[in-house]
């Protein structure tokens, strides 16, 4: 499920509810920032503003989360006739954290993905086992994308190297 936090409560949200015992992160990566001064860090960068991604069980438990600090409700999918409460399948969560955790480049989260090609898998590395799909943006770059149901998808450069196609 996704929980929409408030007042930009991203990490500290993910930590109370995994100090009630549920599996839940927020999606950050670390990043280098330098600031005028000319003094640079590392810094931990929430992704998806207002979201932390939290596994539960049945509708009594995601009522508990509802009423813990900082949520303010749960996301909805209004794709269908009947509005219900948004998921994202385990594998693609999974799968994610392993894109965000092992990515050597920065990793970007697009709403729609255009121009989506081959379904792939990657070889080698720390990314090693996760499939995909391609895209070639405009300024020739070749990225994976990973997609987030309805959420969109995330997006990083892939060397065509490390890439295998798989056939449908």
């Amino acid at each position: 499920y996704i929980a929409i936090t408030i007042n930009r409560a991203e990490k500290k949200c993910a930590e109370i509810m995994r100090r009630y015992g549920y599996d839940a992160f927020a999606a950050t990566q670390k990043e280098k920032r330098t600031w005028s001064s000319g003094k640079t860090a590392t810094v931990e960068r929430v992704l998806l503003s207002t979201m932390v991604f939290v596994k539960c069980t049945d509708t009594a438990r995601r009522n508990d989360i509802a009423y813990l600090p900082h949520v303010h409700r749960f996301m909805m999918d209004r794709t269908h006739d009947l509005a219900k409460v948004a998921t994202i399948p385990d594998k693609q969560i999974e799968d994610f954290r392993n894109v965000l955790e092992n990515s050597p480049v920065p990793v970007s989260v697009e709403s729609r993905p255009r121009n989506l090609g081959d379904k792939v898998r990657i070889i080698s590395g720390g990314l090693k086992g996760i499939e995909g799909k391609l895209l070639q943006v405009r300024d020739g770059k070749n990225c994976f994308v990973l997609e987030l149901g309805i959420l969109g998808c995330a997006k990083l450069e892939i060397d065509m190297d490390i890439v295998e196609k798989i056939e449908d």
